[in-house]
């Protein structure tokens, strides 16, 4: 099935529907007409939906069988751009913690609760968004945004979820354009991402280890 977020009776709300667009349903519920529900990730088990509330932007997750949300994150922090990792035991997103847009991870339960507190991931004072982790756990794409927008890669222990020994983010896509949200093929061997490097945004598809070569 697709998870989407769309407007209905005002609110925009977190909907499901088959993979052709059929039989649309909105899952959550807002308290409010104010209150926009965004950026649905499905868990590794398809039984939970993470996704951004605003106002306030919190990451919460829906179990899909009893409708019951779960708040993920705390604080006063600026959290989006919700995924789950494969593995099921960390939702990553992005968050604004004082300097700057940076990534972070919450480690959680089956059902998308916390178990723990949150742990960053990448540092500094940029400007890091959608991170995507790949099928098998081994590398993490984001955009940062710099003087414009393009896409890094980590490389990531797939035991424990955090960056590999010495590893350091490494430009992936760059390019003049606006390159940003990709997402590993389930083969690893293409990322589909954003780009309006043709004067309109449309979807791109790169060869990941010709990414990683250069160019």
């Amino acid at each position: 099935k697709l998870a989407y977020d769309a407007s209905t009776n005002n609110s925009m709300l977190i909907h499901v529907a088959e993979i052709n667009g059929a039989n649309p349903e909105a899952l959550s519920r807002a308290s409010s007409e104010s209150e926009y529900h965004m950026e649905p990730t499905w868990s590794p088990d398809s039984k939970y939906i993470a996704y951004r509330k605003v106002p306030g932007s919190k990451i919460y997750a829906l179990d899909l069988q009893t409708l019951e949300e779960k708040r993920v994150t705390m604080g006063a922090s600026y959290d989006m751009n919700p995924v789950w990792a494969p593995d099921g035991k960390y939702i990553y997103y992005t968050s604004y913690i004082a300097s700057g847009m940076t990534l972070w991870r919450m480690p959680v339960k089956p059902d998308g609760s916390p178990r723990g507190m949150p742990e960053p991931v990448t540092r500094g004072t940029g400007h890091d968004f959608h991170p995507m982790i790949s099928p098998d756990g081994k590398k993490l794409s984001f955009h940062r945004i710099l003087m414009n927008s393009e896409i890094y890669q980590l490389a990531i222990n797939p035991l424990t979820g955090r960056p590999a020994e010495n590893a350091q983010p490494k430009p992936l896509i760059s390019s003049p354009a606006e390159d940003s949200r990709g997402v590993y093929s389930p083969d690893e061997t293409r990322l589909a991402f954003n780009s309006d490097r043709n004067g309109n945004m449309t979807i791109w598809i790169r060869d990941i280890k010709a990414a990683e070569s250069g160019p």
